[in-house]
């Protein structure tokens, strides 16, 4: 008795199997084309048939078999078509196989009526729990209705009542369960298919990873991109792979317990050796496997990184550009400006002193009326070579307007100041251009004013320009082509 309920739970399970390969890529339900559920139906009936003919053999004179349960399946899945056309073959094959009688025309007139029920019920709101439940409570309550119509002692219809409700509930459940269970995991492999589908026609790279960084799956758009096959890179560690510039060296974001999705540009070396930049949006993925891996989308953004390296570049020489003098290549007065206010604040902070120098060219429109506006700007550039070959490297050497030039001498003192004031002066002298028409000497010559601070709060650097100012202006009064010094303490002026 248990070995034949056995195999009739095999037979049901083996064809449910059947049944869920066959609509593995149809999925079957009430919405489904008539085909599929015609399809649904004619195999239920040949369940339904099978279980017929493999009876469960309860003693010498009662015997049963779980032919309805086949109807259930094919009611609750496939609705009112799946269940009437699989209580017809049932109906039929009762009569072709035990012959046309009374009781087989009542059998198969019978389940193809419950059939009909069952239709109905599927067609309801109700979960599909519950409708099997009330189904198989119908096909119970008929068939013990007809055990009791059709056997005439009591005795056998009331020992095959006692098997018949216990074995139609376990086996119905069983049988639920089964075909639930099967639907669900074709549903999930089409979930699969489509997500593996979207992944490999991505034009962005996909990825897994685990928490080393090994990578676990890797989409075939990694082979138009990075020039690899996806079985060249499972497998390997991504960060082998990664720019030793670009790698995270404290603690990688791979291993942060952040779910949150985060982004990341890297360098990426391809198959040939070269290296694209990679945009990478990556997220932890929990409850796949017992550690937590990590998926990765990746797009090339070289392109986009390398203009952005352009636009940064051009920037820079822009800027460049805008802080330097067009004429002679060293910085003008707008950098100047800025630079003598750090250079004050700087010197503030660390009270140290700060030296200005302010020099002018000594006769330089006699010059230009001499020798030409042309040679004049010749001339401005070569002093400038002159002047940048004196000062420190610690220095700010600029033009400050015309003929006019300046030099910052961070953290220098009076004494340093004035030893770089006469060497420029001095500077020009050596280089012995000539100015015939000036009446100060017959080479050019510069006058030069110099000014010395220890900055402190509430001061102003502007201070510097004005003491330095007042210098030069007194070089000049003096006969020019000296070295003068001036703050608001006291001046000195110190002669060639």
């Amino acid at each position: 008795m248990y070995v034949d309920l056995f195999n009739n739970l095999a037979i049901t399970v083996a064809l449910l199997f059947l049944a869920g390969k066959f609509f593995e890529n149809s999925p079957l339900d009430r919405t489904s084309p008539l085909s599929t559920r015609l399809y649904a139906g004619f195999g239920s009936g040949i369940l339904g048939s099978l279980l017929m003919v493999s009876t469960i053999e309860i003693t010498d004179t009662v015997i049963l078999d779980l032919r309805h349960l086949a109807v259930i399946i094919a009611a609750i899945f496939g609705g009112p078509v799946s269940a009437t056309l699989s209580g017809i073959i049932i109906g039929l094959a009762r009569m072709l196989l035990y012959g046309i009688s009374d009781t087989s025309l009542i059998v198969g007139s019978v389940i193809v009526f419950i059939s009909l029920i069952l239709g109905f019920i599927s067609d309801g709101s109700l979960a599909k729990t519950k409708k099997y439940i009330i189904m198989n409570g119908v096909f119970i309550i008929v068939n013990s209705m007809m055990i009791i119509l059709l056997v005439e002692d009591i005795r056998i219809a009331e020992v095959a009542l006692a098997y018949h409700i216990p074995f139609s509930i376990i086996g119905g459940g069983l049988t639920y369960y089964m075909a639930e269970f099967i639907k669900k995991s074709n549903q999930n492999n089409r979930n699969i298919q489509y997500y593996k589908l979207i992944a490999e026609n991505s034009t962005d790279v996909v990825s897994t990873h685990n928490k080393e960084g090994v990578i676990k799956y890797i989409s075939p758009s990694c082979q138009s991109i990075l020039g690899y096959a996806p079985s060249e890179l499972i497998g390997n560690n991504v960060f082998h792979y990664i720019h030793p510039e670009d790698v995270q060296e404290e603690q990688p974001p791979y291993v942060s317990s952040n779910t949150s999705s985060q982004t990341l540009e890297f360098r990426f070396q391809k198959k040939n050796g070269h290296y694209v930049w990679l945009e990478t949006t990556f997220k932890r993925m929990k409850g796949l496997t017992q550690t937590d891996d990590f998926i990765y989308s990746s797009r090339e953004v070289t392109e986009r990184k390398e203009m952005q390296k352009e636009v940064l570049d051009m920037n820079r020489k822009l800027h460049k550009l805008s802080s330097l003098d067009g004429l002679t290549g060293i910085p003008n007065r707008r950098h100047l400006d800025y630079s003598l206010e750090k250079a004050w604040h700087d010197a503030m902070m660390d009270n140290t002193p700060l030296s200005f120098i302010l020099f002018d060219i000594d006769k330089f429109k006699t010059y230009n009326d001499t020798y030409g506006h042309h040679q004049g700007d010749a001339c401005l550039k070569e002093i400038a070579a002159i002047i940048n070959k004196i000062v420190r490297e610690q220095d700010l050497f600029a033009r400050y307007g015309g003929e006019e030039f300046a030099v910052i001498l961070p953290q220098t003192n009076e004494k340093e100041a004035r030893l770089l004031g006469e060497s420029i002066r001095l500077g020009i002298i050596n280089e012995g251009i000539p100015n015939i028409e000036s009446d100060v000497t017959p080479i050019l010559t510069v006058s030069v004013g110099v000014t010395t601070i220890t900055p402190y709060f509430d001061s102003d650097h502007t201070m510097l320009i004005v003491n330095a100012d007042k210098a030069l202006y007194e070089a000049k009064e003096n006969g020019r082509n000296r070295v003068c010094f001036y703050n608001k303490e006291y001046h000195n002026v110190k002669k060639p």
